[in-house]
Formats: structure tokens, C-alpha cells, sequence
């Protein structure tokens, strides 16, 4: 627990510390159909300098990282509202990555809470675009070999349409480990 603490601590520090907001690109958002409420809460999205430096993964820039470059930056919580990481969004790049690695997707901590839909469906969103028109309801992967283990027993997905459909098919479908078959050569030495 105590863990758990410090860690939500330290991501809100580091959240807080290397984001500002902006007007300008939140009115981009706002022009492409983002409502205020969703920009705002339940934490403000910021803007801030970070460092691609791994597939689906970002470091904050320093202070003169000449390789720094803009993103949005959305707090996620687990399912008891403790910060666990944070999502840094480049839209232009559709690019969405994680600066500790410790979560899965936008919303993740929405997959066991109570769903009111007609079909008691977990909407999952392409992208955080499509996510924040929506008001932050559902969840956006980011990082889906982990989603398909948080996912498998979560119930019915809500996808944006049939490509998108097969596209979640697959990648919750999951394959066990490698098996090897002992030498028996080797067991009877």
C-alpha cells in the first residue's frame, strides 16, 4: 500500500512538474470536436517536452534537449484513482506512448466499473482523439499485449466499426508461452 502511495506521488509530481497548459493546442482540440469537460477533467490534459525514446515509451525533456518535442500529456489512474503513469500524445505523429511503462491504455481503470450502455459494452477507442470526443468514456490501448491480459475476462468491447472489430480480435487473441519437449537423452544422463 505504501507503495502504491508513493508511486501515485511521484507520477503526480513528475505530471505536474514537466506539463503546462496551452490555449493554442487545447483550441485545436476544441476544433476538432473536443468538449471543455473532457480536456478538464478528471485531471486537466497538459502539455509538455518530451523525448521518444522507445517504441511506445518517452523520457521528459530536459532543459536544452535539443530532441524535445511537444505532446499532450494525460494522467492515468488505476481502477482506485492512485496515478500510476502518464500518456504523452502526439497527434500529428499518431503516436502514444508511456512515460513508466506501468499502464496499458487510457481509461484503464474504466474496464471494471459499472456500464450503463444498452449492451453493458466497454467502448475502445483508436486513438485519444476519438477517446476525448467521447469524453474519456472507454479506453484507448496503448500498449495491447498487456490490454489482452486485463481485457480477457472484462466482458463485452465496443469497437469503432468491423476493420476495428477484427483489429481488437486479434489482438486479444492470445497464444501461450513457447513449450519445449525435454531431450530424453539428456533426462536419462
Amino acid at each position: 500500500m505504501r507503495e502504491a502511495s508513493l508511486m501515485h506521488h511521484r507520477v503526480r509530481d513528475e505530471f505536474f512538474a514537466n506539463s503546462e497548459p496551452s490555449v493554442c493546442e487545447w483550441q485545436r482540440l476544441r476544433g476538432a470536436g473536443v468538449a471543455l469537460h473532457a480536456l478538464c477533467r478528471p485531471t486537466m490534459i497538459l502539455v509538455g517536452n518530451v523525448v521518444v525514446d522507445r517504441p511506445t515509451g518517452f523520457s521528459f525533456a530536459q532543459d536544452g534537449d535539443a530532441d524535445g518535442q511537444r505532446a499532450f500529456l494525460i494522467a492515468i489512474n488505476d481502477e482506485d484513482g492512485h496515478w500510476i503513469d502518464i500518456a504523452g500524445w502526439q497527434p500529428a505523429k499518431s503516436w502514444t506512448g508511456l512515460w513508466l511503462g506501468a499502464a496499458w491504455a487510457l481509461g484503464q481503470a474504466s474496464v471494471l466499473q459499472p456500464r450503463m450502455r444498452e449492451t453493458g459494452a466497454l467502448p475502445v477507442w483508436r486513438s485519444p482523439l476519438n477517446w476525448l470526443r467521447a469524453g474519456r468514456e472507454g479506453i484507448v490501448l496503448i500498449r495491447p499485449t498487456v490490454a489482452a491480459y486485463f481485457l480477457a475476462d472484462g466482458g463485452p468491447l465496443l469497437a469503432e466499426d468491423v476493420e476495428h472489430a477484427a483489429e481488437l480480435r486479434r489482438l486479444m487473441t492470445r497464444t501461450g508461452p513457447r513449450i519445449f519437449v525435454r531431450d530424453r537423452d539428456r533426462r536419462a544422463a
